[in-house]
């Protein structure tokens, strides 16, 4: 569906249905989603591993502890292991022993891991001056969004 939301004089008219507001929130998703893949391919990576390899470029310098980036992702340190494995063995990242406590396993960046990052993160560099490009008023989207979300979030309250 790709019917504009405002005609073009940018008036939005009132007679669209709300039902149409959750078939737009669909597509949205849909885009972002095809967006993800998209930045994982240019990194040569799964969707997952991209999202473990951008949290371990946060702090290139120290990395993360496989606990943390295991948090930070909702799974469990053990699950973590593949993914992990699986970076090693593309040489982008490296586990080191952490200095403080000789028990946890630290994992950092290789070269090669930060330089795939910023190749996908060029994309989403790209897509944000995109959408400035076509929403002048950015804060208000984002208050949109917000709201948004918060409705969602409540509807599902309601059903659990």
């Amino acid at each position: 569906m790709t019917t504009a939301p405002a005609n073009q004089s940018g008036h939005i008219p009132s007679n669209i249905p709300p039902e149409k507001v959750i078939l737009r929130i669909e597509e949205l998703y849909r885009e972002l989603d095809a967006l993800k893949r998209q930045k994982a391919r240019l990194a040569g990576l799964q969707p997952g591993l991209l999202n473990l390899l951008w949290f371990v470029c946060e702090n290139p310098e120290k990395g993360v502890t496989v606990t943390r980036a295991a948090q930070h992702l909702g799974i469990s340190p053990q699950a973590l292991s593949k993914p992990i494995n699986r970076l090693l063995d593309k040489g982008m990242i490296k586990r080191s022993v952490d200095e403080k406590d000789h028990r946890a396993r630290r994992i950092l960046p290789t070269p090669l891991g930060r330089k795939k990052a910023a190749l996908a993160g060029e994309l989403t560099q790209a897509a944000q001056m995109q959408i400035q490009s076509e929403i002048p008023a950015v804060n208000i989207a984002v208050l949109v969004l917000d709201r948004l979300i918060s409705a969602l979030k409540k509807a599902g309250k309601n059903f659990a």
